[in-house]
């Protein structure tokens, strides 16, 4: 009995093994995986796309626009044909461009770049 106790006592301490990873595997987990840091890493791409945005809205902008309409008539029954013409169909081309001031431009370059880093800046500090 007493050696089945102790067979069984040695070969639990062999089969458990304590656990592989340290603290710091787990700090560095939590680093990569914070939501905080992804939310400022997200915000940072947001601002490039809105720059980007600015840029478009800068150049000429061309828009279609057309409306169609049928009136239907089925072996006589529907629509008067002399009223509606069978169909209307109408389309424009709509050319717009915007004009601003290159300061007016330049401050809302110069307010996304700031946004930017501070973004980054607080990227940096919730990281360390």
């Amino acid at each position: 009995m007493k050696f089945f106790l102790t067979l069984s006592i040695v070969l639990i301490a062999v089969l458990c093994s304590g656990q592989t990873r340290g603290l710091n595997d787990f700090i560095q987990y939590a680093k990569s995986n914070n939501a905080v840091l992804k939310d400022l890493q997200s915000r940072i791409l947001s601002n490039l796309v809105d720059s980007q945005i600015l840029r478009a809205t800068t150049k000429t902008q061309l828009n279609f626009v057309s409306n169609e309409m049928y009136a239907p008539v089925i072996k006589g029954w529907g629509y008067d044909e002399i009223i509606t013409n069978i169909a209307q169909v109408s389309g424009m081309v709509q050319a717009t461009k915007t004009f601003l001031s290159k300061g007016n431009l330049a401050t809302q370059y110069r307010k996304i770049a700031l946004q930017n880093q501070s973004l980054r800046d607080t990227l940096l500090l919730s990281q360390k």
